[in-house]
């Protein structure tokens, strides 16, 4: 019940609320995008965000597609069996959206079976931006696919993440400009 959603933070650094806001509506399958302009709390869904600025529209992965369109399936498994029409909300258990706190719970007990130190579920958002920046994906994507309402955002939040590069990258400057000799020769008629 837990993993389809959790994985679905894990690949698009969603919020908590967004991801459990988020309905079939939103999932353009032939894109592999989603929409995210909705939150829920409290089992009430909101077209409303954490900033108007976080509305947006996000790439999904290809794990990430398969993983839906798996769910979706046994959505429509269960619905065929209890003659019921499909929900909108893509993440619910028993018919209701699924609360955060129980998903917090379930989210902490896995970390401690796994042997892991604490981590605020929150903090797969953070995962999701560090890995992507880690691997020299440009700031702006990352500052699109999380909503961010400016680049300084994103790069003061994770920043460090970014790679210095290395010390021959300086050296792209004498590729890319007259040669100092060149130059030299030019200005004394040499």
């Amino acid at each position: 019940d837990y993993y389809p959603i959790l994985f679905f933070m894990f690949r698009t650094g969603t919020r908590l609320g967004e991801a459990c806001g988020i309905s079939w509506d939103d999932i353009n399958f032939r894109d592999q995008t989603a929409k995210i302009c909705k939150s829920a709390k409290d089992q009430v869904i909101k077209n409303k965000l954490k900033t108007e600025s976080s509305h947006r529209t996000i790439d999904i992965s290809d794990q990430l597609l398969t993983m839906l369109i798996e769910h979706k399936k046994r959505h429509r498994t269960r619905v065929v069996k209890s003659k019921e029409s499909l929900p909108s909300a893509i993440f619910q258990k028993n018919g209701r959206l699924i609360p955060q706190n129980s998903l917090r719970r379930v989210f902490d007990k896995t970390l401690e079976t796994a042997g892991l130190d604490h981590r605020r579920l929150h903090d797969i958002r953070h995962t999701y931006a560090s890995i992507l920046l880690s691997e020299n994906v440009s700031p702006m994507y990352v500052k699109g696919q999380l909503g961010h309402s400016s680049i300084t955002m994103t790069i003061d939040i994770y920043g460090h993440w970014i790679p210095n590069g290395e010390k021959t990258a300086v050296n792209i400057l004498d590729n890319s400009t007259p040669k100092y000799s060149e130059i030299e020769h030019e200005n004394t008629g040499v």
